[in-house]
């Protein structure tokens, strides 16, 4: 919180939310998306509100997968970081992401749990990072080597070599197939 003074008996109280900003760039249509940082709030309609010109009403519709239960869900009403987003918008427009990196201490970093089967997971940094090093917490062979991700300007799904030099870039949600369900902990910044 800053203190601004402005005349010697009027004080006015400004909020300056703790954490970073990143943008996301969102194109007309189908987006595959995720949060880079563990927002200030996951309320959806508070994560949409920062979407530069058209706030959420440019969002069409918004679904995401849980993994846990096999279902799909429909504009869910929370958004958090490490989980994929299909994200419907009606023409281009910038989100952005307010939020910390990793948990304050004492708290340990967030992990995720990969369960077995199709997981829509999401680019938990705000640096772009080598598939190889991201994924390197999971065991070798657990996952299926090719991941799908989705380039929203054309419009289209892009397979990626696990093994290859291919990074990955914040924002980006991808599938991932896993032979097994175990632990995920993103690489620290």
């Amino acid at each position: 919180m800053a203190l601004v003074k402005v005349k010697a008996e009027e004080v006015i109280t400004i909020d300056v939310p703790k954490g970073r900003w990143y943008p996301i760039e969102l194109q007309p249509r189908w987006n595959l998306i995720s949060l880079p940082l563990i927002p200030n709030s996951t309320s959806t309609i508070e994560i949409y509100s920062l979407i530069l010109k058209q706030g959420a009403s440019g969002v069409v519709v918004t679904y995401t997968y849980d993994h846990y239960t096999d279902n799909w869900i429909l504009n869910p009403t929370t958004m958090q970081d490490g989980y994929g987003y299909w994200v419907y918008m009606k023409s281009y427009d910038v989100l952005i992401v307010q939020g910390i990196i990793s948990p304050e201490p004492p708290a340990t970093p967030t992990s995720y749990i990969y369960t077995e089967n199709w997981v829509l997971a999401g680019y938990k940094s705000i640096y772009a990072r080598n598939m190889t090093d991201y994924l390197s917490s999971l065991q070798p062979g657990s996952y299926f080597r090719y991941i799908y991700t989705w380039d929203a300007k054309m419009q289209k799904w892009v397979l990626i070599d696990t093994q290859s030099s291919v990074t990955l870039k914040p924002g980006q949600g991808f599938w991932i197939w896993m032979y097994k369900k175990q632990e995920f902990i993103p690489p620290l910044p």
